[in-house]
């Protein structure tokens, strides 16, 4: 029970599965043995013939001692094991000696079974070749089982039982001396013996993958354990959280290989790809990764490389036809006024856009509302419609208050209308269709194609600036969402309700919104309908 021992000692104490799977171990070690020796039979079967008749007649020897000396072994362990030593030698001299021998006549007819395995045989129908061969398999694998003491009942046992102890199949105090416990096979024993011969000739390869399958299952069901993260109710449910578990996963381990200046990326977890939009070509990306899911299985993942002109705010030259602006623009910034919003504080009315659209030289990390705070509309730069008041710019919004000044507020969006409700973002909400109305862009469609975006954006001081959290949205005809000059357009979705700010994109393919929701929670504003 040498074997079996062994796995005691590998699962110590364990549960049904850890035990199943050192049990698929042992007989994974096993089948591999038996192949190779069965590939050794096939390709030298002369040789065979000498190794295998030297050790059947050793082996005659070794029972006579072992009956004759002390401890004996046992007359029908004896008996047993003579016939099953000579069946073994009548079958290695009859399926590899000279059909024309009269001596081995009888044999030949009588006991070869594997006429046909030998290799440089090719004039054979391969029906038959595999029928010898599976038999061969067999044959082999029951005396892999014998000489091991492995039975297919035991391998359970023993990987349920750390006590277990090895029995060596020779006494410690004598050498050579057969031990007649190890081999003391009774009927259910013998059973079990030809059992697991049956099964190591299905080869290593039906355990390798049986194995894979368990150990799989064995990571789903620790993964699995915390019931207090989450229960399911159906198979369904399950193959959703997996999904959800591996995309944040693949974008968690992307967000670590790619997210760089100069570097925007599209995962898709579904063909295991990423498509990486380079502004740089002097940025190294390999060209293929390598991803280690939730199972813990390692996957390829392929890079498509794309040069873009970089993802940066949407202000661009003043012009007459822009929206809003700071009345000293820095480098002539512009972009769009996004709807008017209401203080959920104070309860005072203010204009929306994002913070990048009227910076003049402030701090991005502290505002300073005493310096370059007038905003005008670009048609008339001496029209002021108000003061900044409040501006912020960390991880996860860019946006500025400005208190409107000498102007009535109108609350209708061109192609849009009123809007006068949001909602926060779910996962659910991807590959919605979503519109905006932009001051350079007008009346634009397009969809999201991913949530939670943390990308690097290169503002108007030409610095690089992380926002999180972030709405990636594309178009179905291929030209850009959004461009320069739109940044602080109100995002809505196909019920009317307000969802984003665009903040960035690169004016081929992306567009970039922070969620409508970060707004109001880090503002503390709702959105508000002039009379």
């Amino acid at each position: 029970m040498i074997a079996l021992s062994m796995i005691a000692a590998v699962t110590g104490e364990t549960n049904s599965l850890d035990a199943l799977i050192a049990a698929l171990i042992l007989l994974f070690i096993l089948s591999t043995i038996t192949e190779k020796v069965t590939e050794l039979v096939r390709m030298y079967p002369g040789q065979f013939r000498i190794v295998g008749t030297l050790f059947c007649l050793f082996f005659y020897y070794q029972v006579f001692y072992g009956f004759y000396t002390e401890p004996p072994l046992g007359k029908a362990i004896a008996i047993a094991l003579l016939l099953i030593n000579t069946l073994l030698l009548l079958t290695i001299i009859a399926n590899t000696a000279s059909k024309e021998n009269r001596f081995f006549n009888f044999l030949t007819k009588n006991l070869t079974i594997f006429e046909n395995v030998n290799k440089a045989k090719t004039n054979i129908s391969p029906d038959a070749k595999e029928r010898e061969v599976t038999a061969l398999s067999f044959f082999l694998g029951l005396v892999v089982s014998l000489l091991f003491n492995v039975n297919l009942f035991d391998i359970f046992k023993a990987a349920t039982d750390p006590a277990a102890k090895p029995i060596s199949p020779f006494l410690p105090d004598s050498l050579f001396k057969l031990n007649p416990e190890f081999f003391a096979i009774d009927p259910v024993k013998l059973i079990g013996i030809v059992l697991t011969a049956f099964f190591l000739s299905f080869g290593a390869k039906f355990f390798h993958d049986l194995l894979d399958t368990l150990l799989q299952i064995k990571n789903l069901r620790r993964k699995a354990n915390d019931r207090a993260d989450f229960e399911f109710s159906n198979i369904e449910e399950v193959d959703k959280f997996l999904a959800a578990k591996d995309n944040d996963l693949f974008n968690e381990f992307l967000e670590t290989q790619l997210n760089k200046p100069g570097v925007f990326f599209e995962s898709n977890l579904d063909t295991l790809s990423v498509t990486v939009h380079l502004s740089d070509p002097a940025i190294v990306i390999p060209d293929k990764l390598f991803y280690k899911n939730s199972l813990g299985k390692v996957k390829e993942v392929n890079v498509i490389k794309k040069q873009s002109r970089g993802i940066k705010t949407l202000s661009i030259p003043l012009f007459p036809s822009a929206e809003i602006a700071n009345q000293k623009p820095f480098n002539q910034q512009r972009g769009t006024f996004c709807y008017p919003v209401r203080s959920v504080e104070s309860g005072d009315v203010f204009l929306l856009t994002c913070y990048h659209v009227i910076w003049n030289k402030h701090d991005w990390s502290a505002f300073d509302p005493a310096t370059n705070v007038l905003i005008v509309h670009p048609s008339n730069g001496k029209n002021i419609i108000g003061r900044v008041t409040k501006a912020i710019k960390n991880n996860v919004i860019d946006a500025a208050l400005i208190k409107p000044e000498n102007v009535s507020l109108v609350g209708v969006i061109d192609g849009i209308g009123k809007v006068d409700k949001d909602r926060a973002l779910n996962p659910g909400d991807k590959n919605m269709q979503v519109k905006i109305t932009g001051s350079v862009s007008g009346k634009r469609s397009g969809f999201i194609s991913e949530l939670k975006k943390t990308v690097f954006i290169k503002y108007p001081n030409s610095q690089d600036l992380v926002l999180s959290d972030l709405m990636v949205i594309k178009t179905n005809d291929g030209r850009a969402f959004s461009k320069g000059g739109d940044s602080g357009s109100l995002v809505v979705d196909k019920f009317g309700f307000a969802i984003g700010m665009i903040v960035a994109g690169d004016e081929d393919e992306i567009s970039l919104a922070i969620p409508f929701s970060n707004l109001k929670d880090t503002l503390k504003i709702e959105i508000f309908n002039p009379a």
